[in-house]
């Protein structure tokens, strides 16, 4: 090809690209202009061909009130028809000869369907060519059809009237997730709080109106009545809906097909644009996808939405028990009729009334003067919220112990009117934060809000009626109070993590970006565009569920990613919540250990078979140390830790579900594989802790270990002996996921130490560990004897306790390890008071000290005096904690990068010794009795100590006393009292290492233009560069290295 064909050639194709350029970035104008609310904000006014506003916001005020009417009327029928059936309920029963939890189910079912309906129908109102009017006109002809049905069937088929309830749920719900968006549709920012608290009050009173109304024409009709009652309202909500203008502004504009677009500033010029429906071909699925999943990922990633969905949930469960409370109360002990207590509901609206004129003048007098003032930020929304859940846990105080029949009836209704103003104003704050933070996905996290509150509230219909029967309602009021305080701590974590936290209005896609972001230790500030890869990422390339799934549980929230420049604060709360893990992860092993011959029962096998169950466990324990822990020093341990806890909670689902021995054997295996993830969190304690307070951080987590076998063992017991074996399991389902939702908000990540080594590498050397560092080989071996005497005395304490001359209970038993538990409490003071001050050495010879006292008590006065085996509890465990905490507090120092690595040889060391002690104990105990399996520890510790004395604290070879017998720290910035370490070093080593990385990235440059300018014939500049650059190269990777062994 001639150079002239070549030039025209690359013309023609450089033309071609540029058209291209061209023709995209015109249809991206026309798709921006196409949907204003595209960033979430209002930055233009939109204006039709004529020039008509054809925003609602700039409706006048009638028709908005119109609008604003219209939907809360609708609203009240339809939250109406879920309450209104309880004054049915006796009829239901009777005519039918059912139970009452049967005949609840007429409620259950509504409250469940209108949670589940708003996913469906929330997202279609989000599609720019269908709208909001067309899903309301749909669905409420829908619900006259069937609430007619449910009319028509109530006194003929149980099961047809059952599945008509369950359907005017679906079809009637999208008041409530849509309700909130057309507020926010129509309304300004000074508007919208008096609206949205309008529709709130509506919903909010229908559950109480619809009894009141419902109730004496209910005795003379019958019970089907109030079915009837909401059938006839359903025909004028119908009528009104059909009169409702569309509030969506991309629907509307989408029907006009051409509009004017004027900037917000009124001085700028007019710029006229027209779009045709070709710009609008929306994959329907594509949308419908990301208007179903963004608010699940939404809720998962931000931890306020993820608040406000659970404290909703919890208000709304405990509004929905006093349906069940106020019957027992007011018919029980003041002889109310059911239509005096269907009124006494109407004090639910007394309250909302004046909840609604608080929030009211709250919104005249601050929120809005600070707004025109430009002072208002999200977090601020939430202020009067801050009072509103004071009153909650008070409001129910006050009707729970001034409702017992002595006192005046109106005073325990004042205690429900304050409940329920309180949650109203938290409804109406949390509600406007969501709309605020999210408005482009306002109706689907309506939807989302609302299901979980349906699911809840459904669930309490059931509950409520057993647990005030059981409890009373005294105390049971009063234990719904008390969990009701944990909302004051959450609300003030949700307003701080909303103001850290939150996107910038309508930036979801920045939060959804962060998922697909490998490198998520990188700290950034949010995006304030939306993400290109996220926003035109077709759907046949989007990532399967599983593994989105997967991004959020990974996922960092920005104030737990890693930044160099400032490492994350070890606080006392995130030492704390490490302890709570680790205590109630390893409780997983041992909650078989006290209900063996329960289970053997329940599975119909000889109890040789269930007693492997514990074996298995420590086994798949085993597996995990090995295999597991290592990999703590190759990957990122934030997300490991997560994945591992996550699977540890769904895992053991299938232990209270299985009737399968097999089954349930093979669980608990993996369980215990996964429950490793403390012996991941401490070398993190260790990394993240100043080296002058590792030992007393790190005490804090092994004492959580440690009190987790104990108070596994108690609690197993106790509530076997009371309920079922499988609801030890089920708390520890739910435990395990609070640990898991409380990593993932705290958490900080931490980089990869030894990121790309290979895994069989990994292994290997720990074994090369362990012949570099006698320090390491001497900890293992302590520990080794040390952990053979704790599962000695707590295997055979059984034994000695409930025999002569004993002969106490299991229970009795199990109380003992409340005396473990007080000994281990103190073993955070010990290590901040001693082991941080003096050398790892003496604080292990000191432990051991203790620990050998109290075995010396128990071992030779337990036979006779039950204050012997209370002694060694409390000094031998207390002797073992101390020493292996500063065991740990020496070896974390000798390889910093290593860590998981010698935490893990020194837990296969521990774990051996638990084994041979166990079964040692039990033989010897069996043969000699309890001086026989004693004398056996007095001679661990012995030994313990003779391995300890073979080795001084300043030695470095592996037998001798060089370098003397001080027990002084040479510096108490460090942890094994030798080497300084600094907190700064992390950032230090970070700067360092980078600066030398740009010295060999600039003598590679360097390289390449000095062979690019002289070429291959100066063949001698070239060898003298290649000898120039060697130098450079090695010189910075000499650096590199001197940093690296530095940290």
């Amino acid at each position: 090809m001639s150079r002239e064909s070549q030039e025209k050639f690359l013309r023609s194709s450089l033309d071609d690209e540029l058209d291209g350029i061209e023709r995209k970035d015109e249809e991206d104008a026309a798709l921006a202009l196409d949907d204003p609310l595209e960033d979430g904000r209002r930055p233009m006014h939109v204006f039709d061909a004529v020039g008509h506003s054809l925003d609602p916001k700039d409706w006048p005020r009638w028709k908005k009130l119109f609008v604003a009417l219209i939907i809360s009327f609708y609203t009240a029928v339809f939250y109406s028809g879920s309450s209104i059936f309880m004054v049915s309920v006796l009829g239901f029963m009777g005519d039918y000869s059912i139970s009452q939890e049967e005949a609840l189910l007429g409620l259950s079912l509504y409250v469940l369907s209108y949670g589940l309906g708003p996913l469906l129908w929330a997202p279609l109102t989000e599609v720019r060519w269908v709208g909001r009017n067309p899903v309301y006109i749909f669905t409420i002809i829908a619900f006259v059809v069937v609430s007619f049905g449910a009319a028509l069937t109530a006194l003929k088929s149980m099961y047809l009237f059952l599945m008509f309830r369950f359907l005017q749920g679906i079809v009637g719900s999208p008041c409530l997730a849509n309700g909130g968006a057309s507020m926010h549709d129509v309304f300004t920012e000074q508007e919208l709080p008096y609206a949205l608290g309008v529709w709130i009050a509506f919903a909010y009173a229908g559950p109480a109106l619809g009894p009141a109304i419902a109730a004496k024409a209910t005795e003379t009709y019958g019970w089907s009545y109030p079915m009837w009652f909401v059938a006839y309202l359903s025909v004028p909500a119908a009528v009104l809906l059909c009169l409702l203008p569309e509030t969506y502004l991309p629907k509307i504009i989408f029907k006009q097909g051409s509009y004017s677009r004027v900037s917000g500033d009124e001085s700028n010029p007019t710029e006229t644009h027209s779009v045709s429906a070709q710009h609008h071909h929306d994959s329907v699925w594509a949308t419908l996808k990301d208007s179903l999943i963004k608010p699940l990922e939404i809720s998962a990633l931000d931890p306020s939405v993820t608040f406000v969905n659970l404290y909703t949930s919890f208000c709304y469960a405990t509004y929905y028990t006093f349906f069940d409370a106020l019957p027992l109360t007011y018919m029980g002990k003041y002889g109310f009729s059911m239509t005096q207590v269907a009124q006494a509901c109407t004090c639910i609206m007394a309250g909302c009334a004046i909840g609604a004129g608080a929030y009211f003048w709250y919104v005249y007098k601050v929120a809005n003067p600070a707004a025109a003032r430009g002072q208002v930020q999200q977090e601020d929304r939430l202020k009067p919220a801050l009072v509103a859940v004071c009153l909650i846990p008070i409001g129910i105080l006050i009707f729970a112990y001034a409702s017992d029949g002595t006192t005046h009836w109106i005073v325990g209704m004042s205690g429900i009117a304050i409940y329920s103003g309180a949650v109203y104003i938290i409804l109406q704050c949390l509600s406007m934060y969501m709309l605020k933070s999210y408005p482009q996905y306002a109706a689907s996290l309506f939807a989302a809000n609302d299901a979980c509150r349906s699911i809840l509230a459904a669930g309490a219909v059931h509950i409520g009626l057993p647990f005030y029967s059981k409890q009373g309602v005294t105390w049971g009021c009063t234990i719904l109070a008390i969990i009701s305080t944990f909302g004051i701590a959450d609300s003030t974590l949700t307003m701080s993590t909303a103001k850290r936290d939150i996107p910038p209005v309508g930036k979801t896609e920045s939060v959804v970006a962060a998922l697909s972001d490998d490198r998520a230790l990188a700290r950034s500030p949010p995006s304030t565009s939306i993400s290109s890869d996220v926003k035109d990422e077709s759907p046949e390339h989007q990532p399967a569920i599983w593994r989105r799934a997967l991004r959020l549980m990974a996922y960092t929230p920005p104030r737990c990613r890693w930044n160099p420049e400032q490492p994350p604060v070890f606080s006392m709360w995130l030492n704390i919540l490490f302890g709570f893990a680790g205590a109630f992860t390893v409780a997983n092993l041992y909650y078989t250990h006290p209900i063996l011959n329960i289970l053997a029962e329940d599975f119909g096998v000889e109890y040789v078979q269930v007693s492997q169950i514990p074996t298995l466990a420590q086994a798949g324990y085993a597996v995990g140390l090995l295999l597991l822990c290592p990999l703590g020093d190759l990957l990122r341990r934030r997300p490991f830790v997560l994945y591992l806890v996550f699977l540890t909670a769904t895992l053991t689902i299938g232990l209270c579900l299985t009737s399968s021995l097999s089954v349930f054997s093979a669980l608990t295996f993996l369980i215990g594989v996964c429950t490793v993830t403390p012996q991941l969190m401490l070398p993190l304690v260790g990394d993240l802790a100043p080296p002058n307070r590792r030992a007393a951080a790190m005490s804090i987590v092994v004492s959580g270990l440690m009190l987790g076998i104990l108070i596994a063992r108690l609690l197993s017991g106790v509530m076997t002996n009371y309920t079922s074996w499988r609801n030890v399991y089920w708390l520890s389902v739910g435990l395990q996921y609070i640990i898991w939702l409380g990593l993932w908000l705290f958490m900080p990540a931490y980089p990869s130490t030894n990121a790309g080594m290979n895994y069989f590498k990994l292994l290997w050397s720990i074994l090369v560990m362990l012949t570099r560092h006698p320090v390491l080989v001497q900890a293992c071996l302590i520990s080794f004897f040390t952990a053979a005497t704790f599962t000695n005395f707590w295997t055979v304490l059984t034994f000695l306790l409930a025999g002569p001359p004993y002969y106490y209970s299991p229970v009795v038993i199990g109380l003992f390890a409340l005396v473990g538990i007080a000994s281990m409490l103190l073993g955070p003071f010990y290590a901040r008071i001693v082991i941080d001050r003096f050398v790892p050495h003496f604080s292990v010879v000191l432990g051991m000290l203790w620990a050998l006292l109290g075995i010396c008590l128990g071992t030779y006065t337990g036979t006779f005096t039950v204050a012997g085996p209370v002694l060694q509890a409390f000094f031998g465990d207390f002797g073992m904690q101390t020493s292996q905490i500063a065991n740990r507090s020496a070896i974390f120092a000798v390889e910093p990068k290593g860590r998981n690595r010698v935490n893990t040889a020194f837990m296969v060391a521990t774990f051996l010794g638990q084994l041979v002690g166990t079964s040692a104990g039990s033989h010897l105990y069996a043969r000699g009795g309890w001086i026989a399996s004693g004398s056996y520890s007095v001679g661990s510790i012995g030994a313990a100590l003779l391995v300890c004395f073979a080795r001084g604290p300043w030695e470095d070879g592996w037998i001798g006393w060089h370098g003397g017998w001080s027990i002084h720290k040479k510096s108490r910035d460090s942890a094994d009292g030798k080497a300084v370490e600094e907190r700064s070093h992390l950032r230090r080593m970070n700067t360092n290492e980078a600066k030398a990385a740009v010295d060999v990235e600039k003598a590679d440059a360097h390289h390449d233009k000095h062979i690019h300018k002289h070429g291959s014939d100066d063949q001698e500049a070239v060898n003298a560069t290649d000898v120039e650059k060697s130098l450079e190269v090695m010189a910075a990777e000499d650096k590199t290295e001197e940093l690296s062994q530095h940290r």
